[in-house]
């Protein structure tokens, strides 16, 4: 139903850059006094919600987030 921007194929990953860009613009800025948030939250969201794409995506926005990750789909650098 909603629109996938690559690198977000998957549903999950795509949801979160969905939540974060609406976040993102609540934030409090001399641009948006209105806002209700002073600082970005600290996102934590489950494996179905994880990749590389999110992550990377996230950290270039200045959020801070905790996913869980398939045994699976470990990096290779970590076995």
């Amino acid at each position: 139903m909603h629109l996938r921007p690559a690198p977000f194929t998957k549903e999950g990953p795509n949801e979160v850059r969905m939540i974060a860009e609406q976040v993102q613009m609540m934030l409090k800025t001399d641009a948006n006094p209105n806002g209700i948030f002073f600082e970005r939250p600290h996102f934590t969201w489950d494996n179905y919600f994880s990749g590389d794409a999110i992550m990377d995506y996230l950290r270039s926005k200045g959020f801070a987030t905790t996913m869980t990750c398939r045994r699976d789909r470990l990096p290779q650098e970590v076995f």
